[in-house]
């Protein structure tokens, strides 16, 4: 999961955008619920591991989404940018999903998972 989000905020940075998302988490009472990010050209986010908790998400859709909008970010990009391999390459998680275009004038969106 943190791979996906990484390489959507490289994308979203690139294509000098942004967007709001919310992916899967766990609590540290072991709650699943869902972590907010505001991700684009001014994100400063890292990725560290984890204890397991012993509990699952489902996070398949949310990678998938992800990995969406980031395959199209890139391929939107004059050629060259924003195809660099680097640690947030290491997820191995296919595209599928939508974007629903808020009109926002900053080129804000919306995802169609988040709470």
């Amino acid at each position: 999961m943190s791979s996906a989000v990484l390489r959507y905020a490289r994308a979203l940075s690139h294509a000098r955008t942004a967007d709001l998302v919310a992916v899967p988490s766990v609590s540290i009472g072991n709650r699943v619920g869902f972590a907010h990010f505001l991700l684009g050209p001014a994100s400063q986010l890292l990725s560290v591991p984890a204890e397991d908790t012993g509990v699952a998400l489902d996070d398949a859709h949310a990678v998938e989404v992800l990995e969406s909008r980031a395959e199209r970010l890139t391929m939107q990009l004059p050629q060259g940018v924003g195809n660099s391999n680097d640690a947030a390459d290491n997820a191995s998680a296919s595209a599928s999903g939508n974007t629903r275009d808020l009109g926002n004038p900053d080129g804000y969106t919306q995802t169609d998972w988040d709470v």
